[in-house]
C-alpha cells in the first residue's frame, strides 16, 4: 500500500509503514515519515523528505484496520484531521506554555462540538435521525435532483435513490483543516443550490462504481416515502 501520493501528479511512493495499535482493538498504518511531514506541513501537501528538491505536493496515505481484520485507507479530510492534530500535539510537547498545551488538547474538540450543533440546527429532524443511525445524511441535488449521501469526515456520495446503494464516490476536502462537521454543512449547502451543486461535482475527485443492486417493491415504497420527508 502506498504511503504518500503526489496530488499533482498521482505518482506514488511505496515506503517502510509503521503499525500502531488503538484503544478500541484496530490499528493505524502510517509512514515512518509522517510525524516529520506534519510539523513541516500541519495543512495542505507535504514533502517526503528535508532535501531541498523536495516537492511539497504530497498528500500521506493513512489506513486503519478495523477489529474485523479490514484495512481501509481513510479520507483526505480524516488524514487532514488526524495530521494537525498530531502538528499541534508535537508542538505543544516541546512548549513550556500551559496554554498553548491546553489548546492543542482541548481547541479541536472544542471547535468539533459546535460545529457539530451548527450543523443539528441546519437539519431536518429525518436528517438528524439518519446521521445519528448511520453517521450520514441524505440530501437532494438542486440542479440535478440526484439523492446524495454526505458523511462525516468522509466526503460525499451519489446514491440510488431507491436501494441507497453508492454509485460515485465525491473526494471533497479543503486545503486547511475545518470540523467535520462545518465541511459537511458547507457540502449540504453547495448541493442545495443550482450553481454550487454543479461546480462541486466539477471539483471533487469522483470515482465511479455504478450500481448493481435490484430493486425491491419495498425500497421503491420507502424512496416515495423518503421523498415525502425530504420535500
Amino acid at each position: 500500500m502506498p504511503s504518500f501520493e503526489d496530488d499533482e501528479t498521482g505518482f506514488m511512493v511505496y515506503d517502510l509503514l509503521w503499525v500502531f495499535p488503538e484503544s478500541d482493538g484496530g490499528y493505524m498504518l502510517l509512514a515512518r515519515w509522517y510525524n516529520s511531514a506534519s510539523v513541516l506541513a500541519e495543512e495542505g501537501t507535504v514533502p517526503c523528505h528535508h532535501m531541498p528538491t523536495a516537492r511539497w505536493t504530497y498528500r500521506p496515505c493513512l489506513y486503519r484496520r478495523s477489529m474485523y481484520g479490514v484495512w481501509r485507507q481513510m479520507g483526505s479530510q480524516k488524514e487532514l484531521q488526524w495530521r494537525f492534530g498530531l502538528a499541534r500535539m508535537t508542538h505543544a510537547m516541546h512548549s513550556e506554555d500551559i496554554e498553548e498545551q491546553l489548546d492543542a488538547v482541548l481547541g479541536m474538540e472544542i471547535a468539533e462540538e459546535r460545529a457539530t450543533k451548527l450543523l443539528a440546527e441546519m437539519l431536518t429532524d429525518y436528517q438528524k435521525s439518519e446521521l445519528a443511525l448511520q453517521y450520514k445524511f441524505h440530501v437532494r441535488g438542486a440542479a440535478t435532483n440526484n439523492l446524495y449521501a454526505i458523511g462525516i469526515g468522509d466526503g460525499f456520495e451519489l446514491v440510488d435513490e431507491v436501494t441507497h446503494e453508492c454509485v460515485a464516490s465525491y473526494c471533497f476536502h479543503t486545503e486547511h483543516w475545518l470540523p467535520s462537521a462545518d465541511i459537511a454543512l458547507a457540502t449540504k449547502l453547495a448541493l442545495e443550490d443550482e450553481e454550487l451543486e454543479v461546480d462541486t461535482l466539477e471539483n471533487a475527485n469522483m470515482t465511479y462504481f455504478g450500481a448493481s443492486e435490484k430493486q425491491t417493491a419495498a425500497q421503491r415504497r420507502a424512496r416515495d416515502m423518503e421523498r415525502e420527508l425530504l420535500g
